[in-house]
């Protein structure tokens, strides 16, 4: 990217390596979220019980 600065190079690819990964790691404890929180196997229903009408 930069020219004859090989340590600004290092610099980005280094931020744009951390960044890429606090993004899947993001994407992945959303996902396991919604798996647990929503999903088939929630406790959603033990925990707020509906009366039936």
């Amino acid at each position: 990217m930069f020219t004859g600065k090989p340590i600004v190079n290092f610099i980005i690819g280094l931020l744009a390596a951390i960044g890429l990964l606090a993004v899947l790691g993001t994407a992945a404890m959303w996902g396991m979220h919604s798996g647990m929180m929503h999903g088939m196997l929630s406790c959603g229903s033990t925990m707020y019980p509906r009366s039936g009408t």
